[in-house]
This record gives structure tokens, C-alpha cells and sequence, in this order.
């Protein structure tokens, strides 16, 4: 009986690295979701207005800080991840507006918000990160 609970623990364990990323295995590619491509992201040097750190938290499986942000029609955000533990994503609600894709611990991802309205956003395997964007004119 006690080689059975130990399988399960073991199969539970690898489906849950496997859901997560493996700890690793996109090397900040983008490469890690299968069939994502990358929505969103500025293409020039563009300074932020504002950076949100993707940091663990025990009790989400990470969080972005600051996640609730404003900021004016032309700023830009910068998602920098710092969680050394597990992979993440910053994916706009609506899914086309922006899209991290699956990335690691050294990733940033700049958007540019060159229009006015609140964008609620996500990581699309702990439902519990979610953050608001406010863009003013």
C-alpha cells in the first residue's frame, strides 16, 4: 500500500513541474508554451514608466508587485521576473492585447499602452496573480 501512495505523490509531483514549466525549460525564450508567440511586446528601447516585479508569495504560487497600475495613453510597463522557482505569464484578459508567453526568472516584457481603457490581466496558470491595468489620457 505504501508504493502506491508513493506513485501518486511522484505522478502528482511531475504533472505539477510539468503544468508550471519544469522549472526552467523555456531558457526566457518564449519557448516554453507550446504554440504561444509573444503579443505586445515594445520592439525599441523604450524607457517604462512603470516596473512590476513577478515575485513568489506562498500563497498564489507568485504575484505581481505592483499589480493594480496606472498610467497615461503612450507610457509603457516593464514586467521584470524575479521568481527563481517557478515560470510565469503576463497575458491580457482578452488574450490579444498582450501575451508574455511562459517565461523564467531574468525575463522582462515591456507593453507600450497607446490606448485609454482598464486592461485586466493574468498568469494563465495561477489564477490567482491577476493585476489591473488603467490607462488615462
Amino acid at each position: 500500500m505504501k508504493t502506491w501512495k508513493v506513485l501518486i505523490v511522484v505522478a502528482g509531483s511531475a504533472l505539477t513541474l510539468a503544468a508550471c514549466g519544469g522549472g526552467g525549460a523555456n531558457g526566457n525564450t518564449g519557448g516554453g508554451d507550446a504554440g504561444c508567440t509573444v503579443k505586445g511586446s515594445a520592439t525599441a528601447a523604450v524607457t517604462p514608466t512603470v516596473v512590476s516585479n513577478v515575485v513568489p508569495d506562498p500563497n498564489t504560487d507568485g504575484r505581481f508587485t505592483p499589480s493594480n497600475i496606472t498610467v497615461k495613453v503612450g507610457q509603457s510597463i516593464e514586467w521584470d521576473w524575479q521568481d527563481p522557482n517557478v515560470a510565469h505569464t503576463v497575458t491580457s484578459d482578452d488574450g490579444t492585447t498582450f501575451d508574455s508567453c511562459l517565461q523564467n526568472k531574468g525575463y522582462k516584457f515591456l507593453v507600450t499602452f497607446n490606448q485609454a481603457g482598464t486592461i485586466p490581466y493574468h498568469c494563465t496558470i495561477h489564477p490567482l496573480m491577476i493585476g489591473t491595468i488603467t490607462v488615462t489620457p
